[in-house]
């Protein structure tokens, strides 16, 4: 039992999360911190993360397990042999250690027994690694009651919902009641709940619910639900990235001139590029024509970095020009080491990076597979992919031409994000056969449009 909490213990040192952008809800129970966390990540395509999901599984893996709350060692037990799945991005489902609970946990006595549970500082200290493990490369909503006090105090928005006690009841009476039509619930009964469980979240010694001195306090008792969305949207949209027209002069300068010259030559279209989020990330695309790096790097609304040929470097003023534009050289000489510490290291100070996974243009304009370095760089930085695809380049300037044509169509299709759960895989050969496969798969469903 010591050995499995001294593992632990080395996980949970702090875990510095870059190139995403984390928005922290807390509040005690009722104040519709789920909801308007779910629409709010919704509305932005973030990710969402219930938090009082995390620790209502954990609760239900106790009571499953005929352990009773004021067992601390036999929490501990249970908590060693706990294993949580969050399944889905949108309409997420929770699965502990093969079991589907995303409805039993929304029962009662389980908010009762996680909050009981929640007050063990060894609880809080393990669940915290999980929470920050899925924040890792991704742009999070996060809900819970220590978000942007303990778990993410570097959260970019947090935002503290209140709203008096009877209404709080009130609204969880009928989530309640929705959820378990069959039944009656009592709005007394589910008040002296909510301010038994208020005082447990207080006074507990470990991560007490509280404010945190630079949330923006929102008292939802009169609002509805649209008005706190909108509300919370209001506070977070100052902080999302800048659009493309704050990029640096040269570079910006440069984006728009091309942008606007693949615009009137080649009717450049751009999809999907709201899919794009703030942050480090790898952009994978197909690969069959010289014009896809600059297509694809004025498509996006992020500058982007990517990697050329050491040879376009020889000649001084043209290799001054491409690095400014965040051009990096690579010899092919076999140094693939070197090539993936630098691309690493792009990915760790928060840029993103174009990949072309294929490894060489293509013959033909098909879709070729993948190399395995796509996998290698995911499962070291973190990262999510955003796939891409090309259109069109192919037959404006295909492989051998000398020259491109003078007209065509051009398309750059960008598709949602895919995130891997790097840190759960207990098979990394098999993590590394789902990233190539379900990457690629991604954009030849863009291909297909």
């Amino acid at each position: 039992m010591m050995s499995c909490l001294s593992r632990v213990a080395d996980l949970h040192k702090w875990i510095h999360v870059v190139g995403c952008m984390i928005v922290a809800i807390d509040g005690p129970a009722g104040t519709g911190k789920s909801s308007v966390a779910k629409e709010v990540a919704r509305s932005l395509r973030f990710a969402f993360f219930d938090t009082g999901a995390l620790y209502r599984s954990l609760a239900w893996w106790v009571e499953a397990q005929g352990i009773t709350w004021q067992d601390e060692s036999g929490v501990k037990e249970a908590l060693c042999s706990f294993h949580w799945e969050l399944r889905g991005e949108d309409s997420p489902s929770y699965f502990v250690n093969g079991t589907d609970v995303t409805l039993l946990i929304r029962k009662a006595p389980m908010a009762d027994l996680a909050s009981k549970i929640a007050a063990y500082g060894f609880v809080r200290d393990y669940l915290l690694s999980s929470q920050r493990h899925f924040a890792e490369g991704r742009n999070v909503v996060f809900e819970g009651r220590d978000i942007g006090t303990v778990v993410f105090p570097q959260a970019d928005v947090k935002i503290f919902l209140t709203a008096s006690p009877r209404v709080r009841a009130e609204r969880r009476q009928q989530d309640l009641s929705r959820q378990f039509p069959h039944q009656i619930f009592s709005v007394e009964e589910i008040l002296s709940q909510i301010e038994q469980r208020d005082g447990l979240d207080e006074r507990r010694a470990a991560c007490p619910l509280k404010r945190a001195p630079d949330a923006v306090e929102i008292d939802t008792t009169f609002l509805t639900f649209d008005e706190v969305v909108k509300t919370v949207l209001a506070k977070i949209r100052p902080h999302l990235v800048p659009s493309s027209s704050s990029k640096g002069w040269f570079y910006g300068t440069v984006y728009w001139t091309v942008r606007g010259f693949f615009r009137l030559f080649y009717g450049l279209k751009i999809e999907g590029d709201m899919y794009v989020h703030k942050g480090a990330g790898l952009i994978v695309a197909n690969h069959a024509s010289y014009l896809d790096p600059p297509v694809l790097s004025v498509s996006c609304p992020e500058e982007v970095h990517f990697l050329a040929r050491g040879s376009l470097f020889q000649n001084a003023l043209f290799g001054w020009f491409i690095r400014k534009l965040n051009a990096h050289p690579v010899e092919k000489t076999g140094q693939d080491v070197k090539v993936f510490r630098d691309i690493l290291k792009l990915l760790s100070m928060g840029h993103k990076v174009i990949l072309f996974p294929e490894g060489v243009r293509s013959l033909d304009g098909c879709l070729q597979p993948f190399q395995r370095g796509l996998a290698f760089i995911v499962m070291k930085a973190k990262v999510p992919i955003y796939p891409a695809y090309l259109q069109g380049t192919y037959q404006v300037w295909p492989r051998g031409q000398r020259w491109p044509k003078w007209k065509g169509k051009v398309t750059c299709r960008f598709g949602p994000p895919l995130y891997f759960d790097v840190w759960r895989a207990r098979d990394k050969r098999a993590l590394e056969e789902e990233i190539l496969s379900k990457t690629w798969q991604a954009v030849r469903n863009l291909e297909q449009g």
